[in-house]
């Protein structure tokens, strides 16, 4: 019979000793961490989940952070330990943009190749290329290396690492041969880890905030600020859900959350959400329009558990620093119409983002909410809302000369003209389908049967309503229909909406000309 593997050996009492010390959840990926849940007698199913999910150390990282920010408020008994085989230079990296300093985690790093330093003495040394001093630079304790083999030695080291708080990392050797002696081949090099250097202080994290005692949204004109502030109180009124903020910009309302807010940055925020969702939470990722193209092949790939995004600054939201809308943001609707199985809605105002919320989180899978900067429409603030089922618009305005279908902030503007429409004689439906994906059908037949249909979205012509209104209609064989398209004109790099049309006046002034009507007498006076 074969001698025991030295990584094995290591491994064996690595986790005997976290057994015995008992240092509360620990998620650990690998062969050893299979060993050590089967020793656990499966009380840590979630965590041996998300742990088999991890390909490296970084992704282990982020899945544990996620299944942790998902037990806040739970009896978490001990810190969150992260057992990990490897130091890769983006794993010190990622641990420093995803840590605050006050997070309660113990980093044990079994280091079966011995790759750092001798038991009894500190492997952080730059002589011998470790990661020490950049480790140390951010923040990081770590402590002298212990040999896995010496259970007294490893379990006083384990204790002194339980009795500490914020991040610290326990480095634990695996056993040596006698005829073995470390050589500088199979150490990292110093510029192995200068590549991950941070010279840049690091911003101070910000401490949570505790909601109001009024509970009343702040005063602002911007659809998306009120709508934030509604969500957030329906949002602290359910456990099960938890929110993830990967925005550069402050959270505003949602920082009335307080702790079960959690600010990361987008690498690594759907890991984390997937964390929280093997924790059984319905996890909540706060992600910008103009960011959400770098999100897109993850969420081809993970999205396979209960997740909503909230899409912010989404259609003509000003670019940083610059009147004219982002090129991403005016596409939004389009980058999401791409992922499979998604539902994605575009409330029209602050009551409705409200029930398309609750539907959103009872769905098994992918739902999106994207909100615009436009005009506050200021609703009264109902009690109850109710739940906005997917794939079900509404009918605001019967019509039978034209229909208007509209999602977000077209809506209202559709109903003045509307209203300005029929003064002239002229019937236009205005239609809230509320849902870009699943499209309610039956309420597009019921707008189609006047054969007309004017379109008017927040978006670009391409890609959003008007082109999932001329999918829909083309499936169903009704080519008799004629379909114009309103949205952002891509030869106007303007914020405004007037400018692309999508004021009252614009949508009246496109449905005369669908209709062949002359200009109205108001807009011939402006004209001349």
């Amino acid at each position: 019979m074969g001698a025991i593997p030295r990584s094995h050996q290591a491994r064996v009492a690595l986790s005997q000793a976290l057994l015995e010390a008992a240092p509360g959840p620990v998620a650990w990926n690998g062969a050893g961490g299979a060993a050590h849940y089967r020793a656990c007698g499966g009380v840590s199913r979630s965590l041996e989940r998300i742990a088999s999910w991890a390909e490296d150390e970084v992704d282990l990282l982020h899945l544990a952070l996620g299944w942790r920010h998902a037990r806040i408020g739970t009896e978490l008994d001990g810190p969150l330990t992260l057992v990990i085989e490897d130091l890769p230079p983006g794993f010190l990296a990622a641990l420093e943009a995803a840590t605050p300093r006050s997070t309660d985690l113990m980093v044990v790093f079994l280091d079966t190749a011995r790759r750092y330093g001798e038991p009894g003495r500190s492997p952080w040394n730059r002589s011998s290329g470790s990661p020490g001093p950049y480790a140390e630079a951010r923040g990081f304790r770590f402590s002298q290396a212990v040999e896995a083999t010496r259970p007294d030695r490893l379990a006083r080291a384990l204790q002194g690492a339980l009795s500490e708080t914020g991040v610290r990392f326990l480095h634990v050797l695996g056993p040596a041969l006698e005829e073995e002696s470390p050589t500088p081949s199979g150490r990292r090099s110093a510029e192995h880890w200068l590549s991950t250097r941070v010279d840049r202080p690091r911003p101070s994290w910000p401490a949570p905030v505790e909601p109001s005692a009024s509970g009343s949204p702040p005063a602002s004109d911007s659809f998306e600020t009120q709508a934030l502030a509604r969500l957030t109180s329906d949002l602290a009124q359910t456990p099960e859900v938890v929110c993830f903020w990967a925005r550069s910009a402050a959270p505003g309302p949602l920082a009335a959350l307080g702790r079960r807010l959690r600010r990361c940055s987008l690498k690594g925020v759907l890991l984390e959400a997937a964390g929280a969702a093997a924790a059984g939470c319905h996890p909540v990722v706060a992600v910008s329009a103009p960011r959400l193209p770098l999100l897109l092949p993850e969420l081809f790939e993970m999205a396979v558990f209960p997740l909503t995004l909230l899409v912010m600054g989404g259609g003509l939201t000003p670019a940083a620093g610059s009147d004219e809308p982002n090129p991403a943001a005016v596409r939004d609707l389009a980058f999401l119409r791409q992922l499979p199985e998604i539902t994605i809605a575009v409330p029209a105002d602050e009551e409705e983002a409200r029930g398309v919320l609750r539907g959103l989180l009872e769905l098994p899978g992918l739902g999106a909410l994207r909100l615009a900067s436009s005009p506050a429409v200021g609703v009264p603030d109902a009690d109850e809302p109710p739940s906005l089922r997917p794939g079900v618009g509404r009918r605001l305005r019967p019509g039978g000369d034209l229909s208007l279908l509209c999602l977000g902030s077209t809506v209202f503007p559709a109903i003045l003209a509307s209203e300005a429409l029929n003064s002239w004689g002229v019937r236009a439906g205005v239609y809230d389908l509320r849902y870009l994906e699943p499209v309610d059908r039956q309420l597009l037949a019921q707008a189609a049967e006047c054969g007309r249909i004017l379109t008017a979205e927040e978006h670009c012509l391409n890609g959003g309503l008007g082109t999932t209104v001329l999918e829909n209609l083309a499936r169903a064989g009704r080519t008799d229909v004629q379909v114009e398209v309103l949205g952002i004109r891509p030869d106007l790099a303007q914020a405004d909406p007037e400018a692309h049309g999508l004021s009252a006046e614009g949508i009246v002034k496109a449905a005369r000309r669908i209709l062949g009507l002359g200009a109205g007498p108001g807009q011939q006076a402006r004209e001349g």
